[in-house]
């Protein structure tokens, strides 16, 4: 049985009614990108800050009964279909086979994971790219990008499809994305990765952001409003997505808008992965482990994997089989072109506190990721 906790801070509220939320909530304070659960577990203790509690090495520190103790860990991140290889690793026990007990704490967005992060009180959290991450690395601060998590399929299957009014397809108005130009748009938030993959999306029919209509609401309220037609078109997260379609109130239009996009990655502590490198990197073997098991959506064949998935995200069974899988990168590399790629729209919009680009090497630290590889074999690229 893995632990779970849910944070103490304020307002941290639990978000497990979205699959992929952990891709869009990193800028400074928007409108919610996601729907609390319908009941959340009370809050529990707080993990043991790092900064007070430094793990001893599991190779070194003995119980009574003379047996490796284990590493106390903790994670942060927002509940999703796409945070699965840590709740399948946790549930079938990879990371205490690494000697690691991690517990994980749900946030409702990754600007407060990435805030913990940094300040020592998480060890290793989700995060996405956005203007707060770029700004926080231009900062300095202690926390670095380890691994990639999901990054978008190669084709089709998007966990973000533009969803259109059903009505405005069926009549002809709305069939292609330049037809988009002058009508409401939706997004779920100002400086998150997701306003880069709108402008992407754009790009496809040769419009630019300032030619639609943007507004910015929570995906929950983009289904209502598409009922309703308060607005023409948006990019919904799934399951969201999913159901808008099945209620009649939109249609599927695009759904491989941003092929191999990098959305989740795993950030880390840099003074707690200088004092314990060795328990990095076994996280991340654990997590490799995982992933290499469940990509493909080889979970959706595996009752195991959908009863661990269904019971952290709270998504029926029957939603998960429908919803398109995420996509991780089987060795957790990071798509390095996508994140600077996201850090210069982010630029040309003066989303960022910063006017000269940060390097790669200001963001990300793969060498806890080639030690990981290093024990677990690089899978061949497809």
């Amino acid at each position: 049985m893995g632990k779970m906790r849910f944070s103490p801070y304020p307002a941290l509220a639990v978000i497990v009614a979205l699959l992929v939320v952990s891709a869009c909530s990193s800028a400074a304070p928007v409108a919610p990108t996601a729907t609390p659960a319908a009941s959340a577990p009370a809050p529990t203790k707080q993990a043991t800050s790092p900064a007070t509690q430094a793990p001893a090495s599991k190779d070194s520190t003995k119980g009574s009964t003379g047996t490796p103790k284990l590493t106390s860990v903790n994670f942060g991140m927002i509940p999703s279909i796409t945070t699965a290889p840590t709740y399948v690793a946790l549930e079938k026990g990879y990371f205490k086979d690494q000697g690691i007990d991690l517990s994980i704490e749900n946030f409702p967005d990754t600007v407060q994971i990435m805030t913990l992060v940094a300040t020592g009180k998480l060890n290793f959290g989700q995060v996405t790219m956005g203007a707060a991450a770029f700004n926080s690395f231009a900062r300095k601060t202690d926390m670095v990008m380890i691994a990639s998590v999901n990054q978008e399929p190669a084709g089709h299957g998007s966990l973000m499809p533009l969803i259109v009014r059903k009505d405005l397809y069926d009549s002809g108005q709305i069939k292609s994305v330049a037809d988009l130009k002058g009508r409401k748009v939706a997004l779920n938030g100002k400086g998150t990765v997701l306003e880069w993959a709108m402008a992407k999306l754009l790009e496809k029919g040769r419009l630019k952001p300032e030619d639609v209509d943007l507004t910015f609401m929570p995906w929950p309220d983009m289904v209502t409003a598409l009922s309703n037609k308060a607005m023409d078109a948006g990019l919904v997260g799934e399951p969201l997505a999913t159901r808008a379609v099945s209620s009649g109130a939109g249609v599927k239009l695009v759904d491989d808008y941003v092929p191999h996009a990098q959305f989740g990655t795993i950030f880390v502590n840099k003074v707690f992965a200088k004092e314990n490198p060795q328990v990095v990197r076994d996280f991340l073997i654990a997590f490799l482990k995982s992933v290499r098991e469940l990509n493909d959506g080889k979970f959706k064949n595996d009752p195991r994997d959908m009863e661990i998935i269904g019971k952290y995200t709270k998504v029926p069974s029957d939603v998960l089989k429908q919803v398109a899988p995420p996509y991780y990168d089987p060795n957790g590399h990071v798509n390095k072109e996508s994140v600077l790629d996201i850090q210069r729209f982010m630029l040309q919009r003066k989303a960022v506190q910063y006017t000269e680009p940060l390097k790669i090497e200001d963001i990300l630290d793969e060498s806890y990721l080639e030690q990981a590889l290093a024990v677990v074999g690089i899978v061949p690229n497809r």
